[in-house]
């Protein structure tokens, strides 16, 4: 290349300059020279829903009298196994899950898990659900709670198994268990 050898860097001063000059421009980086370079954003909860009441919100209430156990269960499924549940804001059943492939009734359980009848009635349904352990805990302490146990992974300490709904917050009660989660559509051991 023959010519000035200073082009090249005028050339990379230019494009720094154009993209400083495009970033202070967006807002992206505050101008060196700038009076104010405070971008602090207070949020208020007023700020972002400004009727947000805490003390007669009903969920917020709930929520705070849950017991540990509870917390480990999954929202959707609170409304059917809590009778403290305020039916009043929202009313769910079983019959209600009866569509949603990770529940069986307990009607159809018998042929669908090869249970007993009685059983199935006893259980109330099943759900398909993943149990996270605490890392001491061995998989095994699920067995007995579990209709069919559908997964183990000992690496990430985890459970899936179809669990009976009345057995649902014994299990979420066992303190070696961390959270228990829905297996949605597309989760497959």
């Amino acid at each position: 290349m023959t010519g000035d050898p200073m082009t090249r860097p005028r050339i990379i001063f230019f494009i720094v300059l154009i993209i400083t000059g495009t970033l202070v421009a967006a807002g992206c980086v505050s101008h060196p020279f700038a009076e104010n370079n405070s971008t602090e954003i207070t949020v208020s909860p007023s700020t972002i829903s400004p009727n947000l009441d805490q003390q007669n919100d009903w969920a917020y209430q709930y929520r705070n009298n849950l017991t540990p156990a509870q917390k480990k269960i999954p929202a959707e499924l609170l409304p059917i196994i809590d009778p403290n549940f305020p039916k009043d804001q929202w009313t769910m059943t079983t019959k209600d899950l009866a569509d949603y492939p990770y529940f069986i009734p307990a009607e159809n359980a018998s042929q669908e898990l090869n249970i007993s009848e009685s059983q199935a009635l006893e259980h109330g349904g099943e759900i398909k659900v993943g149990i996270t352990l605490q890392p001491s805990a061995t998989l095994d302490i699920i067995d007995p709670f579990a209709t069919k146990i559908l997964y183990k992974n000992e690496k990430w300490h985890y459970v899936g198994a179809w669990i009976g709904m009345n057995n649902l917050e014994t299990v979420a009660s066992i303190p070696q268990v961390n959270k228990i989660e829905l297996l949605y559509p597309g989760v497959t051991f």
